[in-house]
């Protein structure tokens, strides 16, 4: 069975259905697209990729590695923190 749509079906009003497809194609040269916080992967299709940037404690970091489950605490070997990156506040 297809699951029907409403108009209002938007992310913010129905967050459960929508998914970030690709957490990199959030531009690090455009301030303005920011970087999301970091959140608990879910299952196999949101982990992290390699390249994959998130805000996690103020700060921006890159997972080095597939299938990141961690946080940067939990598995720094997972993670690289990013110096100077565009678009943060100076801290």
């Amino acid at each position: 069975m297809i699951q029907p749509s409403q108009f209002d079906w938007l992310p913010p009003n129905l967050p459960a259905l929508y998914t970030l497809a690709n957490k990199s194609m959030i531009d690090p040269e455009d301030p303005d697209s920011g970087y999301p916080d970091w959140v608990q992967p879910t299952g196999s299709h949101d982990t992290y990729n390699k390249g994959d940037r998130v805000l996690w404690e103020g700060k921006v970091w890159k997972s080095i590695i597939d299938n990141n489950v961690w946080t940067p605490e939990g598995y720094p070997a997972g993670w690289e923190e990013l110096d100077n990156v565009k678009g943060l506040p100076d801290q």
